[in-house]
This record gives C-alpha cells, structure tokens and sequence, in this order.
C-alpha cells in the first residue's frame, strides 16, 4: 500500500513539475489532483444566499460589539500650504528630462516617450499641478 501512495505521489509531483511554465496545463494538473468541481457544487448558491450571508455576518458583528465604549478620536489641526509657487513649464520639463529610463509593465506610455514627447506634455503638466494646488 505504501508503493502505491509513494507511486501516486511521485507521478503528481511530476506532473506539476513539468507543466510549471504552462499555466493552462498546470491548472488542468491540479484538478487532477483535487477532483474536479461537479455542477452540483457550483449551483449551490445564489445571489440571495450570499447577500444573506453577508447581511448576518454584519448583523453578527455589530452584535458583538454593541458594548463596546465608542473611541474618541482626538482632533488635530493638521497644517495646510496656503502658499506656493507656481510650477512652470520649463520645470516640468526639466524633471522629466532627468528622469530615469527604467521602464515598468505598468506604465501606458514608455519613458523614453515622454522623454520626446516633454516639450508638448510639460505645458499641460505644469497646468495640471497648478490648478491642482490652487483648488485643492
């Protein structure tokens, strides 16, 4: 019995092993594994379940905490910038030009972009921060 489970385990381990750099044969390795989820269990709940689940979940909560003294949070005058210069154009584009070229997945644009694209995006950046600061 011990071959067995050792022989089982060793094909599985191989198994996710090979399929590490194919996401699709890698998921399909792991319901292999654990067993494929039948319809059955899937169609077990609905919208109205989980919306009532949630609904006692709080309900639970604010129950437990019913006696509990309300926290008095303390007020604190935080400081505010009432004065500022205004960021220019020529600022903006000298930033710009001064930043790094290491490039992220998530930016829409690459950098080395708005690095040739300074001189037309700085005027409409430096307006942006201006009235950003001026309206709050």
């Amino acid at each position: 019995m011990r071959s067995l489970y050792e022989k089982n385990s060793n094909y599985w381990r191989n198994e996710i092993a090979a399929s590490k750099c194919d996401t699709t044969r890698l998921w399909r390795t792991f319901e292999g594994v654990l067993g494929e989820a039948s319809v059955a269990d899937t169609d077990a709940h609905t919208a109205d379940d989980f919306t009532a689940f949630f609904k006692d979940k709080v309900k639970a909560v604010r129950a437990s905490t019913a006696a509990t003294p309300l926290y008095d949070v303390p007020y604190r005058l935080t400081p505010t910038i009432t004065e500022w210069n205004i960021v220019t154009s020529k600022e903006v584009e000298k930033l710009i030009g001064s930043a790094l070229n290491k490039p992220c997945q998530l930016d829409p644009a690459p950098t080395w972009l708005v690095k040739d694209m300074r001189g037309l995006l700085s005027p409409f950046n430096s307006l942006l921060f201006s009235k950003s600061l001026t309206t709050g």
